[in-house]
């Protein structure tokens, strides 16, 4: 946009200090691109839409696997044990027991007694040498499975396969949103600027007034200096010079009333261009006729497609039909791949493998109807939007019709006051010539320089509507650049 490149010029130019020691004279274009470069409200919008460009970004990435790292270190009360020594004790007694019985029979054979009591001393001292012997050759029956200090550390990797169509939904949806911020971007731009010129247009045609009240008060001091020096001679009544008077100071009155219309003006104008209260600003461009040719039909087929709101509500068609189809993926099943890698093997208990990889398939199969009433829910959203952008159009069609025909009266109107202008100015000119030579009264030239003054103020009122119109004309059509381009261009054919 040319506007913005204008502002960043203007930046560098310097002319944009919060309180200037000096009147600072702007063009329009300027007042545009410094209009742009410091509204808040801009900014505001500038930074929402470089969230949803990141969001946008960060939506796509739920296509690419999730891979975390994760560790730590773990004291347990006590080590995990699996402990089989019961077992141990019965082996070992069984074999004690079968070497006491071996003894018994090497004693029956050398002629001896058999030992079979078991609370003889022979047969506990038989016994107990035997289980000695077999405890110190046999393991303990007990393994650890998880150590009591312990590190870990763990990389585990998740990739969606099928989520139902909603990844695809949630990047579609953070895409509208990003679009949205951007014609919200664009909407607050138009407003801004349509705000800034309107005030600078006032400050113009108010500018213009002064002149034309300046004018009338001058051309009323001299008309009652002759009605004085006319009066002091007899030519004419005293009545004559007292309403000369009064058509002077009423001359005064109007012109402070208009200084003071201006004051405002320039306050608004300050504040469209987020300047300080006490900047000394003067609108520098002229307010001069410049026709439009352009017919209606082509402003509403600029709308049709250039028009914020309209595109607002193409984005929130999107939005709409992919929360349906958000909606409808979550009533499906949902597969991804998962797989995880443990550092630290030697810390690992005997059930905890190094890696493992898979597949995890989740299903819905009943929530109380919330799913069923959400996609419900969504579908006749679909149909509110659409209801909405039906209105929407028809406002806008009759937003463009009735801005068009507003600035095609006031340019009708401009045109015919012209005329009678330019009966005034002849007619003002008359009763001057007859109050010289002293036929005239001085009330004809009085009635005749309000009259003209009249034709003038409303002249200039008649344009200022005009551009005004055509002001929001442009905006209805997304395109209020243009009329800073169309009122900054130069070589423009001007009919004053």
């Amino acid at each position: 946009m040319r506007i913005v490149l204008a502002a960043g010029a203007f930046l560098v130019a310097g002319g944009i200090g919060l309180i200037a020691a000096e009147t600072r004279n702007l063009t329009i274009d300027q007042a545009a691109a410094m209009a742009l470069a410091n509204n808040d409200k801009i900014r505001q919008y500038e930074e929402r839409l470089a969230q949803r460009k990141f969001d946008e970004r960060g939506s796509i990435g739920a296509f690419f696997p999730s891979i975390g790292l994760s560790g730590g270190y773990t004291h347990l009360d006590k080590p995990l044990t699996f402990n089989l020594d019961p077992i141990r004790s019965a082996m070992l007694s069984l074999e004690a027991s079968d070497q006491v019985k071996f003894a018994s029979i090497a004693s029956q054979m050398a002629g001896g007694s058999a030992i079979t009591d078991p609370s003889s001393a022979s047969y506990q001292s038989i016994y107990q040498k035997a289980y000695s012997t077999l405890s110190s050759e046999v393991p303990d029956f007990i393994d650890t499975l998880q150590k009591q200090n312990f590190p870990s550390a763990q990389v585990t990797a998740v990739l969606p396969l099928f989520t139902g169509g909603r990844i695809v939904a949630g990047v579609r949806v953070a895409r509208a949103e990003s679009d949205v911020s951007s014609l919200e971007l664009d909407d607050e731009r138009n407003k801004t600027l349509q705000e800034t010129i309107d005030n600078y247009l006032a400050v113009l045609l108010l500018n213009n007034v002064i002149a034309v009240r300046t004018d009338v008060r001058d051309a009323m001091l001299v008309h009652c200096g002759q009605a004085e020096k006319l009066a002091s001679q007899g030519i004419i009544a005293r009545y004559h010079l007292l309403r000369a008077k009064v058509a002077v100071s009423d001359a005064e009155r109007n012109l402070a009333e208009e200084q003071d219309r201006l004051a405002v003006a320039l306050m608004a104008l300050r504040k469209s261009l987020s300047l300080d209260e006490h900047a000394d600003i003067q609108a520098s461009d002229s307010l001069v006729y410049r026709p439009l040719p352009d017919s209606v039909d082509g402003f509403e087929a600029a709308a049709s497609t250039g028009q914020p709101l309209l595109c607002l509500i193409g984005r929130k068609k999107v939005l709409a039909s992919q929360k349906v189809a958000a909606q409808e993926g979550s009533m499906l099943p949902q597969i991804a791949a998962f797989g995880q890698y443990a550092f630290f093997p030697s810390y690992l208990s005997a059930l905890q493998p190094q890696w493992v990889v898979g597949v995890n398939a989740t299903v819905p199969l009943f929530a109380g109807g919330r799913n069923i009433a959400s996609l419900r829910s969504a579908r006749h959203l679909v149909k509110e939007v659409d209801a909405l952008e039906s209105s929407v159009r028809q406002d806008v069609s009759l937003w463009v019709t009735k801005a068009y025909r507003e600035m095609r009266a006031a340019e009708q109107r401009y045109r015919r006051i012209g005329v009678d202008e330019e009966l005034a100015a002849e007619n003002l000119r008359q009763c001057r010539s007859r109050f010289d030579a002293g036929y005239g009264t001085s009330l004809e030239v009085i009635d005749a320089q309000l009259i003209m003054e009249r034709n003038h103020i409303d002249r200039l009122v008649a344009l200022f509507d005009y551009y005004h119109a055509m002001t929001d004309l442009y905006t209805a059509a997304g395109r209020t650049s243009s009329v800073v381009e169309f009122l900054s261009s130069k070589g423009s054919s001007h009919a004053q």
